[in-house]
């Protein structure tokens, strides 16, 4: 998208690809890494002011869960970017629930989908049955999960 930034939208969109990164779970050094990387092209697009490396600091500092619920309307009102919305085929929220939930169903049957394991638990799980001696901090850190995780899923192995 960058291409289509125009010089007053440059901090704006640095600032959206951190809010973006806290909505995908996005670790703060990648997306740190990410945004210096970006400033090198972003302060190309010309603008009578210039994109420092202090624009770059501020833009990170909406690293925080607070912005997940930043609405997509202001984002596209200040970077200038088109941004489609998740559509429902114009049918109410109950209706459309609905239909995912009959195709989810048409592809799952018997509820089979409530079965499946997350990624997570299957590697705790795993790593437990093959190192039955791992501490929760030595799994923790080999699978890069949080103890927490590490704690919830090892209950289920007992």
């Amino acid at each position: 998208k960058i291409p289509q930034i125009k010089g007053g939208h440059r901090y704006y969109f640095l600032m959206t690809l951190v809010i973006y990164g806290v909505k995908c779970n996005i670790p703060k050094s990648e997306v740190e890494k990410d945004l210096y990387e970006l400033y090198e092209v972003v302060k190309q697009v010309q603008h009578e002011h210039d994109l420092s490396i202090e624009d770059v600091k501020s833009a990170l500092d909406v690293y925080d869960p607070a912005y997940n619920n930043f609405p997509i309307d202001v984002i596209v009102e200040k970077t200038g970017i088109q941004i489609q919305k998740n559509k429902r085929n114009y049918r109410k929220q109950k209706e459309h629930m609905e239909v995912i939930s009959a195709v989810r169903d048409v592809l799952y049957k018997n509820n089979s989908w409530r079965h499946i394991e997350t990624s997570k638990e299957h590697l705790v799980i795993n790593y437990i049955k093959e190192n039955p001696k791992a501490s929760p901090t030595e799994i923790s850190k080999t699978l890069n999960i949080s103890r927490t995780t590490v704690y919830k899923y090892s209950k289920k192995e007992v």
